[in-house]
C-alpha cells in the first residue's frame, strides 16, 4: 500500500509539471523523531541529539516550488550511492527524464560521483571543504572560479564562489559550471519538507510502517494542495485549509444532523 501511495505522489507531481517529463531533480534526506524500540531502521542523529527515522526524498522544481516525487525509508548500512540509485529508479519508473540532479554535501562521495556518471546524469553536488579543496581555495582570489578536478578517475569541475567573505564550493559534471548559481534553489526542499510535515499525524505507535504511511499521506495532501493551487481552485494555503474543512463538514455533518434529528 505504501509503495502504491508513493507512486500516486509521483503521478501528481507529473501533472504539476504539465507532463513535461524533463525534470531538475533534488535528493535529500529527512529525519523524524522516534522514541520506540530501536532496531536497524533507527538512527542516532547528533544534530537532534535523539533517535530518528530517516527518509530519502526525491523532489523536482516547478512553479518556483519544490515538489516531492518519491519518499522512501532508509535502513542502516544504506550508503548515499544506494539512495541515489533507488530514487533514480523511482523517477524512471514514473517516466521522468532527469535533466540534471542537485545534491547536498552529504552526497559528496567518490561512490556517488561514479554512480551518477555511470547513470549518465549531469549533476551539481555541494562540495565538502576537504584538505585537498582547501589547498586549492588558499591559492584563489575572491571571485568565481572553475577548476578541473579529478574524483577517483572521473574528471569533473570544482566551482568556487566567493560570497560575503566565504567560499561556496560545488562539483559539476556535464554542465556549464555557471549553472552552479542555480544550486541555491535546492534550499527550497527544506521548505517543501517542512510544509508537508505540517499535515503529519502525531502518533505514539512504534510501527515503522505506520509512521511511513502517515508521512506519505502528509506528502499526498501537500502535493494535492500544490495541484489545486496550480489549477486555480485555491488561491492560498488558507484557502486550501478552508477547502479541507468544507469537505470534512459536507462528509460528516449531515450524519451528525441526522442523529440529532
Amino acid at each position: 500500500m505504501q509503495l502504491k501511495l508513493n507512486q500516486i505522489i509521483g503521478m501528481i507531481a507529473l501533472k504539476l509539471i504539465k507532463r513535461s517529463k524533463n525534470c531538475i531533480a533534488l535528493i535529500d534526506t529527512s529525519e523524524i523523531e522516534f522514541y520506540g524500540r530501536r532496531d536497524a531502521d533507527v538512527y542516532y542523529s547528533p544534530t537532534r541529539n535523539r533517535y530518528v527515522l530517516r527518509y530519502m526524498v526525491l523532489s523536482t522544481i516547478t512553479h518556483n516550488r519544490v515538489i516531492p516525487i518519491s519518499i522512501r525509508p532508509t535502513k542502516m548500512g544504506m550508503f548515499p550511492e544506494n539512495i541515489v540509485e533507488t530514487l533514480v529508479e523511482d523517477a524512471y519508473m514514473l517516466g521522468f527524464n532527469i535533466r540534471f540532479m542537485m545534491l547536498d554535501r552529504g552526497f559528496h562521495t567518490n561512490a556517488v560521483v561514479k554512480k551518477l556518471v555511470g547513470l549518465n546524469i549531469p549533476f551539481i553536488i555541494g562540495a565538502k571543504k576537504t584538505r585537498r579543496i582547501k589547498r586549492i581555495l588558499d591559492g584563489l582570489e575572491p571571485g568565481f572560479h572553475v577548476i578541473p578536478f579529478n574524483v577517483d578517475g572521473v574528471d569533473v569541475s570544482l566551482v568556487a564562489r566567493w560570497v560575503d567573505g566565504e567560499w561556496y564550493t560545488y562539483l559539476c559534471w556535464m554542465l556549464n559550471p555557471h549553472v552552479a548559481y542555480f544550486y541555491y534553489k535546492r534550499w527550497g526542499i527544506e521548505s517543501c519538507i517542512r510544509m508537508f510535515k505540517l499535515f503529519l499525524a502525531k502518533t505514539c505507535a512504534r510501527s515503522h510502517m505506520l509512521r511511513y504511511l502517515f508521512l506519505l499521506i502528509s506528502a499526498l495532501i501537500y502535493v494535492t494542495y500544490l495541484l489545486l493551487l496550480a489549477s486555480g481552485v485555491v488561491g492560498s494555503y488558507m484557502d486550501f485549509i478552508g477547502f479541507l474543512v468544507q469537505i470534512f463538514a459536507e462528509t460528516f455533518l449531515p450524519v451528525t444532523k441526522a442523529k440529532i434529528a
